[in-house]
Order: structure tokens, then C-alpha cells, then sequence
């Protein structure tokens, strides 16, 4: 079930989740067939629609965070998509923007127990958008009916199916 969801749905919902936003934003699908940028659009990808959107760590430790104290065994809920939308850490934080350059987002977490295979999705989901924009004519690409669904099964989010027209 690890292998599955860590190494499968992931970085599918990420490629899909960003694929869609891409497609649905005429401005930044024109920015990106202008002057692709494949890593920087993957990492707004990951900000803006991350697939995982929250994380359980135990801190091992006694912490107070805002006022609240915990004890070294007390589980911590990290919302890694709020995180990537901290208005104190990203510029325009709710704003869709391939050219931001403002740092990497949280959506692999961080620390000792970042993803182990952030690297291989970063570089899958960068090979996917280069071969579409480059094979199929991204400018021509629209999103089909019906309108996906989004489904949350757990910490993950994603697109049940993402239909595209040429």
C-alpha cells in the first residue's frame, strides 16, 4: 500500500492537479509554450495543488506552538497545503504563477522524513508535461466534460479523471 500510494497516486494527483490548473489558466499555459519552464512549473505545481495535503509527525519532544504545549508523544497534524500558501512565505500566495521562484514548497514535507521520492516525482511529472507540450500542442489541449471530480481519500487529493479535448 506504501509503494502504491507513495509511489503511484502521488505523482499522478500531482501531475493531474497541475496539469489541470495549467490548462484552466489561458495566462499561464501562454507563459509556460513562450518559455517552458519544467521545474518551476512542477514546483508550482506541488504549491499550488499539492496531492498531499497534510502529514502526522510526532515531535519527540515538548513543543508549544501558538500557546499550545504538547508532550514528546502528542501526534502533530502538519497541513503542508496551507503551508504552500502562507502568505508570509509566498508572494501572492493563492495566485497560480509558473515563474515563482520563491523557494521549494512543502509538499514533500522536510527534515528526516522528507519524501525519499520527491526527486523521481519531480523528474516523472517534469518528462509528462515536456512530452504534452511538446507531442500533443499544449495550446490546443482543452479540459473535456464532464468536469472532473476532485476526491480527498485520506491526506490525499486529486482528480478522479482529468478528460482533455485536442
Amino acid at each position: 500500500m506504501t509503494l502504491y500510494s507513495a509511489g503511484h497516486r502521488t505523482t499522478r494527483d500531482l501531475f493531474t492537479n497541475g496539469l489541470f490548473t495549467l490548462l484552466g489558466d489561458d495566462k499561464q499555459r501562454a507563459a509556460f509554450l513562450a518559455a517552458p519552464q519544467l521545474d518551476l512549473t512542477v514546483q508550482e505545481f506541488l504549491r499550488f495543488a499539492a496531492p498531499t495535503l497534510f502529514i502526522v509527525r510526532v515531535a519527540g519532544e515538548s513543543l508549544e506552538l501558538d500557546s499550545v504545549a504538547t508532550d514528546p508523544t502528542t501526534p502533530v497534524l502538519v497541513l503542508l497545503g496551507a503551508a504552500n500558501r502562507d502568505p508570509e512565505r509566498y508572494t501572492d500566495p493563492d495566485h497560480f504563477d509558473i515563474a515563482r521562484d520563491d523557494g521549494r514548497p512543502l509538499s514533500f514535507a522536510i527534515g528526516p522524513h522528507a519524501c525519499l521520492g520527491q526527486q523521481l516525482a519531480r523528474t516523472e511529472a517534469e518528462i509528462m508535461l515536456d512530452a504534452i507540450a511538446t507531442q500533443l500542442d499544449l495550446s490546443r489541449l482543452q479540459i473535456a466534460a464532464p468536469a472532473p471530480r476532485w476526491t480527498q481519500t485520506g491526506t490525499f487529493r486529486g482528480l478522479d479523471a482529468l478528460r482533455v479535448c485536442y
